[in-house]
């Protein structure tokens, strides 16, 4: 789970990004410049909140999973079990050990 956790923070987070910066530069309109009734329009911000959804939506995920997967793991640790975390939150960041 703990593997499976950090990969979908990565995934949400992946998401998340590119989601804000289309929602952020929202729709533009064009006007074609041979004839004047022709308008285009490019719809950026839907797009841009189901990334956001998306992405949100995957981290939330990401974090519980990766959080069980720390609490079970300190769980069997604490009950003399001797299995190596593979999962580790640094200062830095995520760390995953193979």
């Amino acid at each position: 789970m703990g593997i499976a956790g950090a990969s979908m923070l990565g995934v949400g987070f992946a998401a998340l990004v590119p989601g804000i910066v289309l929602t952020a530069l929202g729709d533009s309109t064009r006007v074609d410049p041979d004839d004047d009734l022709s308008v285009e329009v490019t719809n950026r911000r839907t797009p841009g909140l189901v990334l956001v959804g998306v992405g949100a939506a995957s981290m939330i995920v990401g974090a519980a999973l990766l959080g069980v997967d720390l609490r079970r793991r300190s769980k069997v640790n604490e009950s003399g079990g001797r299995t190596r975390k593979r999962v580790h939150v640094g200062a830095l960041g995520l760390c995953v050990r193979w």
